[in-house]
């Protein structure tokens, strides 16, 4: 089990809902109009969450955040 924050476990809880409705993974900016965070926040939590390994980052589309599925399938 992974040790997050409630602002992480609100964000990851974001990021799951969209890529559940709309197929892909959103946008930093996206995520903050969701959660009403400032952007930079986002980017720095969704860091974290990278770092903690609840999301993974392509290195080939730098922009584009995407589900770690190691992660996914220990939660299934």
């Amino acid at each position: 089990m992974l040790n997050l924050t409630q602002a992480q476990r609100r964000i990851l809880g974001h990021f799951k809902k969209y890529c559940v409705v709309n197929g892909y993974g959103p946008t930093v900016r996206k995520l903050s109009e969701i959660d009403g965070t400032y952007y930079s926040n986002v980017h720095r939590i969704l860091n974290d969450l990278v770092t903690k390994g609840a999301i993974g980052k392509h290195s080939k589309k730098g922009s584009t955040w995407v589900w770690n599925t190691f992660y996914l399938k220990g939660k299934v």
